[in-house]
């Protein structure tokens, strides 16, 4: 009895210690996740000011990338608590916390990990303050990741002025060779004598790379001293410079450029001969069209297309016979780049040619015939296109539909009602867009019914071609479709609200101002701004001097029109600041002139700023403006046959917009 006494004491010995070694885990399990709930707990009580927000957005990424020991704990036992959003996406949202954070960014800055330092220096570049001058110098000369560094010359090259100017001519000495490249284009950003002189210097850096960036800045300052340079650069002995090169050259312009030009066509490297040709389209010298004629006989193909794509763009008689003869070409990509300029010229001498290459064996070259046809806008066409909305190639029906749409002819309406119920979801897009170009009101009830489409992007889609429709029956749809669970359908549904003008999509506009996904925002606020509503200000003052310089346009535009104090104010902001020289430009004459006088000002400027050229005549379509339309007269003579089209296609828009209920728009040929 004693015996068996005495083991199950010694027994119980045993379990005692294997007890508490199960427990252990468990209570610093729990231990963990105390800290853990009390973390969250103390950043989500911080963040109802600026600095807790910084914080809070900081610690998202602590938590992610900290080396401690109670975070790897944290992480190991809940590997939930370690899940972070990407870096670009937390810089985005320190971002849209504005002016008032500043000062907790720039401590942000000085964090000891590198991905806080980084979205600190990104968010700091969105904001465009000029306290942030300094603190980003001294990352840039000091931070020990070229990252880091590489981000802080971007910021500084946005900020501008000359203290950014003196740091980033030090910096091209940097021994990182992306941070020396990025270093060049900030330079070429802000521009100025010393800039272009250090610029001019760094044409002899050791790696090619570098230089590649150099020359591309060397063509944004212009100017005699920048172009000399490139033009003894076009002898660089790597192809990648020599490319970068004749690009710059053809944004710079000129009698001795375009020269230099000429001589290069003759270059050993194919790619950059194809750089070339588009180079000397760029330049806008008469004398070019005839040697890029004789271009189009290159031994490569590429070549060939490329010259194909800048004779579209030269455009012109002469232009256009060598490209219906280049329709014959033995290259399948040949002939489809051919077929994209003719289209691109818009002579309806190439009809014909175009037509016969709806049955070339290639099917690029089919679909880009399709969309040519469409872009030339030769009615005669039609049945043919009719015919092609049954081919079994969807590629093909899906251009025949874009073309079509182009066309704007009323007769095609209810061959693409039934196209937009096509197997094929490009082909369904590509319908309602095209009945949305027509605008006729037998489409309505189709896309009302896309708009529940169980697609989120033929929901996107559908509200898009309402909204351009004009048709205020669709308003109710699109007021749901701004509650839609993906952010695509919300953004469109908030463009299309606008386009609309209904009083009635003002409130659920104002609310939208508040949405999780920033493209919305935006566009809710470009929508308000369209109807002259303050409340769209402080989400613009946001985007008007941020990377995208879609968002920074359409900023610009939506300040002018609303013109209250505040607007004018972050007018007087992005004249300053803007990252897109052209956008500044446009700033500072809405300040002066009225918003459309400032445009058609814009418009018939040789600058080469297309893409800006391409965002005011999009805009001005939006508004329904019919006093628009002397600016978009100035859009016709464009250089760029997508601003031409854009022009004609926003002409018609208008036109059809403010025609007497009942009467048919003119076709603007």
């Amino acid at each position: 009895m004693s015996e068996n006494l005495h083991r199950g004491e010694e027994r119980a010995k045993l379990v005692a210690p294997r007890r508490w070694r199960v427990y252990i885990p468990a209570i610093v399990a729990l231990l963990l996740l105390a800290a853990g709930v009390g973390v969250v707990i103390l950043e989500s009580t911080s963040s109802n000011t600026p600095q807790g927000r910084v914080r809070a957005l900081v610690a998202e990424i602590e938590r992610r990338d900290s080396d401690d020991w109670l975070s790897k704990l944290l992480r190991e036992y809940f590997p939930d608590y370690g899940k972070g959003r990407e870096d670009y996406k937390v810089a985005d949202d320190l971002a849209a916390l504005g002016i008032e954070a500043v000062p907790e960014i720039i401590k942000a800055s000085r964090h000891r990990l590198p991905s806080v330092r980084w979205a600190a220096v990104w968010a700091l570049e969105e904001i465009c303050d000029q306290r942030a001058v300094s603190p980003l110098a001294e990352l840039l000369a000091r931070d020990p990741e070229w990252e880091v560094r590489q981000e802080a010359a971007s910021a500084l090259g946005q900020l501008g002025g000359p203290e950014a100017t003196t740091h980033l001519i030090e910096a091209m000495a940097d021994s990182e060779l992306s941070v020396r490249a990025t270093v060049a284009l900030a330079l070429g950003q802000i521009g100025g004598p010393k800039a272009t002189a250090r610029l001019i210097e760094a044409m002899a850096d050791s790696n090619f790379y570098v230089r590649r960036d150099v020359a591309s800045a060397l063509g944004q300052v212009g100017g005699p001293e920048a172009t000399s340079r490139l033009i003894e650069a076009m002898a660089d002995p790597e192809p990648k410079v020599r490319y970068s090169v004749a690009e710059a050259l053809g944004q710079v312009g000129g009698p001795e450029s375009t020269a230099r030009l000429i001589e290069a066509m003759a270059d050993s490297d194919s790619t950059v001969r194809g750089c070339v040709a588009l180079a000397l389209c760029e330049a806008g010298d008469p004398r070019t069209t005839a040697r890029l004629i004789k271009a189009m006989t290159d031994s490569d193909s590429t070549v060939r297309c490329r010259v194909a794509a800048a004779l579209g763009e030269a455009g012109g008689p002469e232009a256009t016979a060598r490209l219906i003869e280049a329709m014959t070409d033995t290259d399948p990509k040949v002939r489809e780049a051919v077929a994209d300029a003719l289209g691109a010229i818009g002579d309806k001498t190439a009809t014909a040619v175009l037509l016969r290459a709806l049955g070339d064996k290639e099917n690029t070259v089919r679909v880009a015939a399709a969309r040519s046809i469409g872009r030339i806008g030769d009615r005669q066409c039609l049945p043919r296109l009719i015919e092609l909305l049954r081919d079994p190639v969807k590629e093909v029906r899906t251009f025949v539909a874009r073309g079509m749409g182009q066309m704007g002819d009323p007769a095609a309406v209810e061959p693409l009602l039934g196209a937009i119920k096509d197997v094929a979801a490009e082909v369904r897009y590509a319908a309602a867009k095209a009945l949305a170009e027509i605008g006729d009101t037998r489409a309505t009830p189709a896309l009302l019914a896309a708009l529940k489409d169980a697609e989120a992007s033929m929901r996107a889609k559908a509200a898009e071609a309402l909204g351009e429709m004009g048709d205020s029956q669709a308003t109710p749809a699109l007021l749901a479709a701004l509650k839609d669970a993906y952010a695509g359908v919300r953004a469109e549904a908030a463009s299309a609200l606008g386009l609309l003008h209904d009083p009635l999509a003002v409130d659920a506009l104002i609310s939208a101002l508040n949405d999780k996904d920033k493209d919305v925002r935006v566009r809710a606020a470009f929508s308000l701004a369209l109807q002259k509503r303050p409340e769209a200000v402080p989400v613009l003052a946001a985007t008007v001097t941020g990377k995208s310089d879609w968002f920074a346009f359409r900023a610009v535009f939506g300040l002018a029109l609303i013109d209250t104090p505040d607007a004018r104010q972050t007018l007087a902001v992005a004249a300053r600041k803007a990252r897109e020289p052209a956008v500044r430009r446009l700033a500072a004459r809405a300040l002066a002139i009225p918003v459309f006088a400032a445009m058609a000002e814009e418009l018939r400027k040789k600058d080469r700023t297309l893409s800006l050229h391409y965002n005011i005549v999009d805009a001005i379509a939006n508004l329904r403006d019919p006093t628009s339309l002397p600016a978009l007269e100035e859009a016709l003579k464009s250089p760029d046959s997508n601003i031409r089209y854009a022009a004609r296609r926003a002409i018609r828009h208008i036109r059809r917009a403010n025609q007497p209920q009942g009467a048919s728009a003119p076709s603007q040929e």
